[in-house]
């Protein structure tokens, strides 16, 4: 990659972007007129000292072999636009099962099986629940030929899309997303001890766990639950058993907030709706207390659940999964937004009196009030029955409801 920018001399120079020493060098070598270019023509970049020439851009390295392929700037980049408030959670609708967050640098094998292991799953024993699948999002990389009802994961390495904004592509497949997974590991607490400091950098780590946290909390939210995974490695790949998660690291947490992580995680969470009173409270947030946020979930530790720790954690995955589509299909509450004609089947049970039917309406398909209406019908008189009973039982309970109410 090459950039090219205005010497003192007003010639254009190139650097390669090899190392940030060298680019730092060209930057001072360009001096005060390359500060004036850039305050004139990207002033989001122009946050340096005044009368001072701009330093490079600090990037920091959570890499694989080929270096970090999402790189966090010091200066101020514009979210994008295409980070908005998505709609109201619905089955229906763009989703993903679950999303893998973890450190690319050292913990890319461990998540390549993990996927593996929960898409051949829900092809055979932990099928996700029929209605259960929604849309495959548009922003995400179309998945292979083949993959039918398996869960959808939202690994960036499967899913981002190769010249799109890559923070965009994270936030949006982790606001639709139903199960967050963040895997602890010592590479990944590792990567956070230095924030804070005068080391500090957006890291894309603790950018997740703090937008998970966030989104959790969020009324129009699709996220039902966080499952930490807990791991450290005994040798280098997979063939050893995993050793328990280096739980003494944690004192070593930073006890001051990542400014530049909480503000950018601030700058998106405003762009989804997030209250001023939310955001403030996240921006106070240190280092150490996020990560205690997240040690809340109950997780798994994979050095204490057999021989086979991973496949163990891939079926409790689906199993989150499994259970938490399940409680989204039978709530009256989200009903109305995962069914077209809903709203005005609970409109109807709410007006009568009748809404705490509407998980068994739910469950044998009443989606509108025609089929609700067909419930009359000699081959769903069996159904009519079961759910007119269940109305007459309701109103007898004491504070069941109104007596004399309407039947179906």
């Amino acid at each position: 990659m090459e950039v090219h920018a205005c010497a003192q001399g007003g010639e254009p120079v190139s650097v390669s972007m090899n190392t940030n020493t060298q680019i730092r060098e060209h930057m001072r070598a360009s001096g005060e007129a390359n500060q004036a270019f850039v305050s004139m023509n990207h002033p989001y970049l122009a946050d340096s000292i005044p009368g001072t020439p701009m330093e490079a851009p600090e990037f920091s390295t959570d890499g694989n072999e080929q270096g970090d392929p999402h790189p966090s700037a010091s200066f101020a980049i514009p979210i994008s636009d295409e980070i908005a408030p998505p709609p109201t959670f619905s089955l229906r609708s763009e989703l993903f099962h679950m999303f893998l967050s973890y450190r690319v640098r050292s913990d890319a094998d461990v998540v390549a099986r993990l996927y593996e292991l929960v898409v051949s799953g829900s092809l055979n024993d932990k099928r996700i629940p029929p209605g259960g699948h929604g849309r495959w999002p548009g922003f995400a990389e179309e998945p292979p030929k083949g993959f039918g009802k398996a869960a959808k994961v939202f690994w960036d390495k499967k899913c981002l899309q190769d010249g799109k904004d890559w923070e965009a592509g994270f936030v949006r497949g982790l606001t639709c997303s139903m199960v967050f997974v963040p895997l602890f590991s010592r590479g990944a607490i590792e990567g956070l001890l230095s924030l804070g400091g005068a080391q500090d950098r957006v890291d894309n780590v603790l950018l997740e766990w703090l937008l998970a946290l966030e989104w959790l909390k969020s009324p129009t939210s699709g996220l039902k639950s966080i499952y930490p995974i807990f791991f450290d490695k005994k040798q280098d790949g997979l063939e050893e058993p995993f050793a328990d998660f280096p739980w003494e690291m944690l004192a070593s947490l930073p006890q001051l907030p990542s400014a530049k992580t909480n503000r950018r995680a601030a700058e998106i969470l405003r762009k989804l709706g997030g209250t001023e009173e939310q955001i403030m409270r996240m921006q106070a947030l240190s280092v150490r207390q996020v990560v205690d946020q997240m040690l809340k979930n109950q997780g798994i530790k994979l050095a204490l659940v057999g021989p086979e720790p991973l496949s163990t954690a891939a079926s409790r995955m689906l199993n989150i999964v499994i259970r938490d589509v399940s409680s989204v299909q039978c709530s009256p509450d989200i009903y109305a937004f995962t069914r077209s004609g809903g709203c005005e089947v609970i409109s109807f049970l709410k007006t009568r009196g009748l809404i705490s039917l509407a998980p068994a309406l739910a469950h044998h398909g009443i989606t509108s009030l025609r089929e609700l209406s067909l419930l009359r019908g000699s081959e769903r008189e069996t159904e009519r029955r079961r759910v007119v009973q269940a109305a007459v039982e309701s109103f007898a309970r004491p504070g069941g409801g109104e007596r004399g109410g309407s039947t179906l």
